[in-house]
């Protein structure tokens, strides 16, 4: 039985990925900060409000300059005033309303992807997390040096200067890249309802510190969504390194069972390093996210243990040591390592950390989710 490992996708922590636009409080969404609800508008319903009024060209000009004026003096609920203002009832003019705990004033709000209004994953933001996870694994096997590193970063003459940051020494390069027998889906849509507005900042763990918040929206936690993993590199046919046999298609999903295996394997150790470093830290506005942490590592050893499944981080908010094979290293290597790599030598590394407000609580972080197979086709 050849075909596709169905594979489920739960969000264990709010997921932001972008469909780089934004939202403005001047011209696409109202905050209702009575009922806690955001409504995002349909510009289509707008024109056609302001064009029933008996003076719809005044209003327009009207509408146009008070933006403005609101825009510059920074004036909250400004939309929603003005709408009030001309009688315009801006609840039956959404194309979307969102619920949300947080304290929006007057800020661009980052979109999610979505199809239409409902949000996905897109396949490839899957993949790329788990290509990182599969060269973590496979540099892990080579014995990765410093050496290696400062040498797939800027080349070597005995690589005629060729460049390996994302694995193409191992997996091939352009045409020849052995990932292309890995197809893995984007997941299916999810209701609108299944959208969240979460603010967050970076905060400075040396400092103790925050930056100015990015308001985004996210697929909320605790939200089921699916997509298709399938390896399909055929026996015979297509020559492999038998070190990367997960690729070659098996009537029982051995490869794509394989690779939720490898991917929690590297999610361990990146939880683990982040884990020690929160404790170690003991930072009191981070307990909640020290503990979360906890929560994680341990989710991520039953999976290892029973072997069905896997946690992976995806989307914005993740930090340098999610993005690449950097926890292969000691804390005393990275040191050197960063160094060579011009990354600078202040600890901890990296400094700061995206992180979600809830009530004035940092109690959670961005991208976090369960992969568990659902059912073999």
């Amino acid at each position: 039985m050849s075909g596709y490992l169905k594979v489920g996708l739960q969000t264990v922590t709010p997921l932001h990925i972008g469909n780089g636009e934004t939202l403005s409080p001047y011209s696409d969404y109202v905050f209702d900060g009575k009922n806690g609800k955001i409504y995002i508008l349909d510009q289509q319903k707008v024109e056609n409000a302001i064009n029933q009024l008996e003076n719809a060209e005044d209003v327009i000009d009207e509408f146009v300059s008070r933006l403005i004026f609101n825009n510059n003096i920074n004036n909250t609920y400004s939309m929603k005033r003005i709408f009030e203002e001309y009688g315009i009832n801006y609840k039956e003019l959404a194309r979307t309303t969102i619920e949300t705990n947080a304290n929006i004033k007057t800020e661009e709000i980052q979109e999610c992807i979505k199809s239409g209004v409902r949000p996905y994953i897109p396949g490839s933001s899957i993949k790329g997390a788990i290509r990182t996870a599969l060269l973590y694994i496979h540099r892990k096997e080579d014995g990765y040096s410093i050496d290696d590193a400062v040498r797939d970063v800027f080349g070597d003459k005995k690589r005629n200067n060729k460049k390996s940051p994302n694995g193409e020494d191992l997996f091939g390069q352009y045409d020849q890249d052995i990932m292309k027998f890995l197809h893995i889906s984007d997941t299916n849509p999810i209701t609108s309802n299944d959208i969240g507005i979460a603010k967050t900042f970076r905060f400075d763990l040396k400092n103790n510190t925050t930056t100015i918040p990015i308001t985004k929206e996210v697929i909320k936690e605790n939200k089921t969504l699916e997509f298709r993993l399938q390896c399909k590199a055929i026996r015979g046919y297509h020559q492999i390194n038998q070190r990367y046999s997960y690729l070659y298609e098996n009537g029982n999903h051995q490869g794509e069972h394989t690779i939720l295996q490898m991917v929690n394997q590297f999610s361990i150790h990146l939880i683990e390093r982040e884990w020690k470093t929160l404790k170690k830290m003991n930072i009191s506005e981070l307990k909640p996210i020290t503990n979360l942490y906890e929560k994680l590592y341990t989710s991520a050893k039953q999976f290892s243990k029973n072997k069905n499944g896997a946690l992976i981080r995806l989307g914005s908010g993740k930090t340098f040591f999610d993005n690449t094979i950097s926890t292969l290293f000691s804390e005393d290597d990275l040191k050197v390592l960063r160094k060579r790599l011009k990354l600078g030598t202040g600890q901890p590394f990296p400094k700061t950390r995206s992180l979600l407000e809830n009530g004035n609580i940092y109690d959670s972080i961005l991208g976090w989710v369960y992969l568990y197979p659902i059912r073999e086709n």
